[in-house]
């Protein structure tokens, strides 16, 4: 069962040791993506409340937003 719903605001921090350039602060969710059989976690569609661009989050990477 999903943590987050639709409309939800969270902090998000990757789980990859790579640098990657993203704003910090609160993101939303969009949607909750289609879940695959070779999944073995919940994915989520991220948009930063400080851009217009989308991101796709595992459920793992994510944490309510203070």
């Amino acid at each position: 069962m999903p943590k987050y719903r639709t409309g939800d605001i969270v902090t998000y921090a990757p789980a990859s040791r790579v640098r990657q350039k993203f704003p910090a602060g609160a993101y939303k969710i969009v949607s909750l993506m289609p879940h695959e059989d070779s999944q073995d976690e919940t994915a989520y569609r991220i948009k930063s409340v400080a851009e217009n661009v989308e991101r796709v989050a595992k459920e793992n990477e994510l944490a309510p937003h203070e």
